[in-house]
């Protein structure tokens, strides 16, 4: 998971290492925007994708900063991605009552609120 969950490409040649990533939760459609970039920057193509803010244009993996190892971000980011996985479960049994359907999706969607 990247700081702010942001998505980042970059291609460092000095170390010979390609990277995409930063996309949690949106793994499908941004892996081939991911791969579609990181192809341009290999093959150091002049194109639309290696304008976008995704795209780290100088640097490698020293422009990636760590995230802090601090209890609070820890605790909200795992907060966040269990929240969505109850509501999966619940949304994936037929028999879960109406009310903790409706509660489980208004929760998932408060805490998806926090990743903006």
């Amino acid at each position: 998971m990247s700081r702010r969950f942001k998505p980042h490409m970059f291609c460092d040649r000095a170390n010979g290492v390609a990277l995409s990533g930063g996309y949690g939760g949106e793994g499908v459609g941004a892996s081939n925007l991911g791969g579609r970039t990181l192809a341009d920057l290999i093959l150091e193509r002049d194109t639309e994708l290696l304008r976008q803010p995704w795209v780290i244009a100088q640097g490698g993996f020293e422009t990636l900063r760590a995230l802090e190892r601090e209890p609070c971000r820890w605790l909200g980011y795992n907060a966040i991605i269990r929240s969505f996985v109850h509501e999966d479960k619940t949304l994936a049994n037929p028999t879960t009552a109406p009310w903790r359907r409706k509660l489980a999706s208004g929760m998932a969607g408060f805490m998806e609120g926090f990743m903006q």
